[in-house]
């Protein structure tokens, strides 16, 4: 059974007990950077919440305090994270930029950026301007060797030979669903990503009164 291991302290000083190289992927939704700058225009945030997150402790750092802190957290990930490994970042779109050029800084190789719409976001200064529905996510990888990585994750297909397909099958999003057995089997899946690699992956098949 895998064992998971959660720390509930900065993540700067946690990462300091995490092994060099090795972490695959890194997902965070650090603060944005906005507190101070919301305080400053003319909006009804906070007059809408008592607990406006720019008061709140987590997001009033000045620009230049900000941009450090994020420079010790790309450094600290630059050292655990192993090479190819990905990160996922949440941010707001006006701080793309710089986090873009602290990332490439430490290694990093800024892939894309991705838009998640909300569909049914806070209707917080609705009075004003349009409402905000969506927030930004920046996608990157660790270089290898100084250079560019491909995408830390690939779409694939799979084929089953006949002795596999009597203990899975695959459904229409790719996921692999045990059928019903009596006994641990072990079938081997030739899997085949869009970019043209190959290759084989050995699953073990659980009797169905163990299997998840």
């Amino acid at each position: 059974m895998a064992e998971i291991t959660m720390y509930n302290q900065d993540c700067i000083a946690a990462m300091q007990q995490i092994d060099t190289e090795s972490i695959d992927l890194i997902v965070t939704d650090p603060p944005y950077n906005l507190g101070n700058f919301m305080k400053n225009r003319d909006t009804n945030l906070k007059k809408m919440r008592d607990n406006f997150f720019g008061s709140a402790g987590w997001d009033d750092m000045e620009f230049d305090e900000w941009s450090k802190s994020m420079d010790d957290f790309f450094k600290a990930s630059a050292r655990v994270m192993r090479k190819g490994g990905a990160m996922i970042m949440f941010m707001a779109i006006i701080k793309v930029e710089t986090i873009i050029q602290l990332a490439e800084k430490h290694g990093f190789y800024y892939k894309t950026t991705g838009i998640w719409h909300k569909t049914n976001p806070m209707p917080r200064n609705m009075n004003l301007h349009f409402v905000n529905s969506t927030e930004a996510w920046i996608e990157g990888a660790k270089k290898e060797d100084g250079k560019p990585v491909s995408s830390a994750w690939e779409f694939v297909t799979y084929s089953l030979d006949k002795t596999a397909a009597q203990y899975i099958r695959v459904d229409r999003n790719g996921n692999i669903i045990p059928l019903k057995v009596t006994k641990p089997a072990g079938v081997k899946v030739t899997i085949k990503t869009l970019s043209g690699k190959s290759g084989k992956v050995t699953i073990k098949v659980l009797p169905q009164s163990s299997a998840q």
